[in-house]
């Protein structure tokens, strides 16, 4: 099954390791969202990229899609963004971002 990361850049987002405020240069798992996006474009991206995966799949890996959503959710709760200009990153506190 695929990180979160991974489903992330599979929507189109490019993602990266982000320091955000107040994590006193601990880093984690940012996702950037260009100009004339917003994290409701960004959330609606991830969950169609989830569906599609799990759809192309057997019946008997639903469970992967559930477990996916879940992870996808949990992090969502937890999110904070900050502004890159004309981009908006997504940042997730205790996730790790893989190169």
């Amino acid at each position: 099954m695929q990180t979160t990361q991974q489903i992330m850049e599979d929507a189109g987002f490019s993602t990266r390791e982000y320091s955000g405020r107040g994590m006193h240069s601990d880093n984690c798992l940012g996702a950037i969202i260009p100009a004339g996006q917003t994290v409701l474009d960004f959330v609606a991206e991830v969950i169609q990229t989830i569906k599609e995966q799990a759809t192309d799949l057997l019946a008997d890996k639903q469970d992967g899609m559930e477990h996916a959503l879940d992870d996808f959710c949990s992090l969502l709760r937890e999110a904070k963004t900050d502004s890159l200009g004309n981009d908006m990153v997504i940042y997730f506190p205790g996730q790790d971002y893989f190169d």
